[in-house]
């Protein structure tokens, strides 16, 4: 059956009608009727019939072709429908390819002429009429098939074999595998030798031969920069990491490039084969980078109805040293007008070298100043830390660090605290956004062991957090997150406070005070617990909007034994939430209640990003 599409081209009104020639009589009258009692539509119509096509198909032909395109322009020029309909021969015929159809024909007049016959200079000032008839031919399928030489581990793709739909894009990423499977055995230089398809039409089969040639195995030659750039370029090989003179591979390229940008120190990096002589056995790679603005600074807030209003804001220089070297600073300042007994201030320094010891190492020195005031105690507190961060892929890394802090209690009889850790950590990140994951996990572990002096005594911390993140249905994700901690080895009296752990706020449990879940101690004194247990639940709306919509439950526990044994106390609260999407991240709302433990009242929270 034949299928008609009209597109009138007028710029007074657009009318679209889908018909078959055995309502053509009926159309016409219609059509002599409207024209009658609204005299203003013009004739000017672009018509696409087809054979042989289904309703998809027609669909991807119809949204393909650059005359019905223009059509829906309300200004068009004869030669620009001229241009368009001569490109649609070749656009239409590729996409009956893609289908596996090699014998369909296309013919696309305009005013009753031909379209490829025309000339700009042949056309009238005004068009009225183009016609596309499209047969779509019948569906091929592969019959003889070859590909060769190829090595022993090339995989092509299951799709190209023997009676199988014989689709161009299938033929197309034959070809690509073949060659990169040659690549990845060093033969950077790998190409098509030869190639032979032919279309049997009585047979409707596609037979397929495809000859490549591997070259010769290739090693990586000289690394040169060829743009502009403030980082040294002595640095910029050391960042690459790409070795000289080792076989060739994309991977190891993919590699370079993902190292360079991971500094955030390039906004774009591009790394290019130099072409390759017939006597050398080497390959060289060019670089061509773009600087990132080295400066950088940003600033954010929350506001909790019992923790106050907290601030913060960072400086970021990406190049200090004209060697990639990160200097960052952050100032957080929290408490403010809240119930938290102070307002507490922190600032952080942490100068990161990327590339030191190997490409896929950092080397970081971190210092930090804190002045906290705590329900229970006050305490001044500076920490120093050199140490190593390793990347072992996109998703995880991990961390070896010094770390040695010094705490001045103030509520402990002005005491001093003395610590030198070894931290050990590691980080799993597989979300698919950090700022509103709705699929992935991430897990973030934390082995600790310190030696303490002073009031400190020595002992092991160990922390854990994950988080989960689904969605069962469309527009609805669910988010849980477990977060464990214990300290072992040492008395909760000995410990320094910074160690110990509190359940309570937007970070744990909302419903509740920031820390109001602690280990009591009698007259009106409490500190930190050695054992830690939250959990927290999230169903998250959306939909099309950027408004969503947030129901969650929050639970925690805090132990003075170094694991959960059910000595401690619990406490949980829920509440539901808002969030709007900014772009860069949802602006959240949260209104909770204390369901079990101490609390009363409704705690409100606002803040920048998911809670977790």
């Amino acid at each position: 059956m034949y299928t008609t599409e009209r597109f009138v081209l007028s710029k007074k009104l657009k009318l679209v009608t889908l018909v078959t020639t055995t309502h053509a009589m009926l159309i016409r009258i219609l059509l002599i009727l409207l024209v009658l009692a609204h005299p203003a539509i013009a004739r000017e119509t672009v018509q696409l019939t087809t054979h042989n096509a289904p309703a998809e198909l027609i669909e991807t032909l119809r949204s393909a072709s650059l005359v019905i395109r223009i059509a829906e322009q309300p200004s068009k020029r004869p030669e620009d429908i001229l241009a368009a309909a001569q490109a649609d021969y070749r656009r239409l015929l590729e996409i009956l390819y893609a289908e596996g159809r090699y014998n369909g024909v296309v013919n696309i007049g305009i005013d009753g002429v031909e379209a490829a016959t025309l000339s700009p200079l042949d056309l009238a000032d005004i068009i009225q009429d183009v016609e596309i008839i499209l047969d779509a031919g019948s569906v091929f399928q592969f019959g003889e098939i070859n590909v060769s030489p190829l090595p022993a581990s090339a995989e092509l793709p299951e799709e190209f074999a023997s009676g199988k739909t014989a689709k161009s894009g299938v033929i197309a990423q034959v070809a690509k595998d073949g060659i990169e499977a040659w690549r990845m055995k060093g033969h950077a230089a790998a190409a098509i030798k030869d190639q032979r398809v032919t279309a049997n039409h009585r047979k409707r089969e596609l037979d397929v031969e495809l000859t490549l040639d591997p070259g010769r195995a290739l090693r990586f030659g000289t690394f040169t920069i060829t743009s502009d750039t403030r980082v040294s370029h002595s640095r910029i090989q050391e960042i690459a990491g790409l070795p000289e003179n080792a076989l060739f591979s994309p991977a190891l390229l993919t590699d370079a490039i993902r190292r360079l940008r991971r500094t955030e120190t390039f906004s774009s990096v591009t790394l290019t084969e130099a072409e390759n002589s017939e006597t050398d056995d080497r390959i060289d790679i060019e670089a061509h980078v773009t600087d990132a603005l080295p400066r950088r600074f940003g600033f954010g807030g929350e506001y909790s109805t019992t923790e106050g209003i907290s601030v913060s804001g960072y400086w970021l220089h990406r190049n200090l040293m004209d060697g990639a070297e990160r200097l960052r600073t952050d100032v957080t300042i929290s408490g403010i007008g809240g119930e938290t007994n102070g307002t507490d201030m922190v600032f952080t320094a942490r100068y990161t070298r990327p590339a030191n010891p190997d490409p896929d190492t950092n080397l970081f020195f971190q210092s930090s100043l804190e002045r906290l005031n705590e329900r229970d105690f006050r305490a001044l507190q500076f920490d120093a830390i050199v140490g190593l961060e390793r990347i072992f892929s996109e998703n995880l890394r991990a961390t070896t660090a010094i770390d040695w802090q010094q705490s001045r209690v103030e509520d402990r009889g002005n005491q001093n605290f003395y610590s030198l850790s070894l931290v050990n950590s590691a980080e799993f990140d597989r979300r698919n956004d950090k700022f509103g994951a709705d699929a992935g996990e991430y897990i973030q572990a934390e082995l600790r062991p310190f030696f303490g002096y002073g009031k400190a005594q020595s002992g092991v911390r160990l922390f854990m957090d994950g988080r989960l993140y689904r969605q069962p249905f469309q527009q609805f994700t669910t988010a849980g997150r477990l977060q464990w901690g214990s300290v072992n080895g040492v008395s909760g009296e000995r410990t320094p406070p910074g160690f110990l752990f509190y359940s309570g706020g937007s970070v744990t449990v909302r419903g509740h005070d920031y820390q109001s879940l602690g280990i009591d101690l009698g007259n009106n004194r409490r500190r930190g617990g050695r054992s830690f247990l939250g959990t927290s639940l999230e169903g998250r709306i959306s939909n099309a909007s950027p408004v969503s919509y947030v129901i969650f439950a929050d639970a925690g526990y805090i132990g003075e034994n170094a694991l959960p044994d059910g000595t401690g106390d619990w406490h949980s609260g829920a509440g539901v939430g808002i969030r709007y999407d900014t772009g860069i991240g949802p602006i959240r709302a949260d209104l909770a209640f204390p369901v079990n433990g101490v609390g009363h009242g409704a705690k409100f929270y606002i803040g920048v990003g998911q809670a977790f």
